[in-house]
């Protein structure tokens, strides 16, 4: 249905009106179709850490202890779905009771090309651990800027 140019008595344009708004139509519908379809998103890094403790919305107020020191790691966005992820890392450095603790988080620093600086956290959910090799689920929580 397209919509159909309108003028009135002393208008000085011409106004179009709106097509109706069909309820039952599903908005979204592309969308989730591209997320399907769409490549996996991969995001790599050298310096991360996982942190045992509480994360709050204030980077400063974060309280956690140092569960292992990441010395690379690739986190990938998986398919279908917009918040989990998975985690392949390398642990340079570990301690074995914090590590057992939950709640686990990502936490990665970045900076942008305006300078801003900041983290990207994640909460782990299931992992393995083998030869100082880490296998995670993830679940994206909101970054924190500094």
């Amino acid at each position: 249905m397209e919509p159909e140019l309108t003028t009135g008595p002393g208008a000085s344009a011409p106004t179009v009106a709106a097509p109706a708004i069909d309820p039952t139509r599903d908005r979204f519908a592309g969308a989730r179709e591209w997320a399907k379809t769409r490549p996996p998103l991969d995001i790599t890094g050298v310096n991360a850490r996982i942190i045992w403790g509480r994360y709050g919305a204030d980077p400063a107020a974060t309280q956690g202890y140092d569960a292992a020191a990441v010395h690379g790691f690739v986190v990938t966005h998986r398919k279908g779905s917009p918040n989990l992820w998975s985690l392949r890392c390398v642990v340079a450095k570990v301690d074995a009771f914090n590590l057992r603790q939950r709640p686990l988080y990502l936490v990665v620093p970045f900076e942008n090309k305006r300078q801003q600086k900041g983290v990207w956290v994640w909460e782990i959910g299931r992992f393995e651990l083998r030869e100082q090799t880490i296998h995670a689920d993830l679940v994206f929580a909101p970054s924190r800027r500094k």
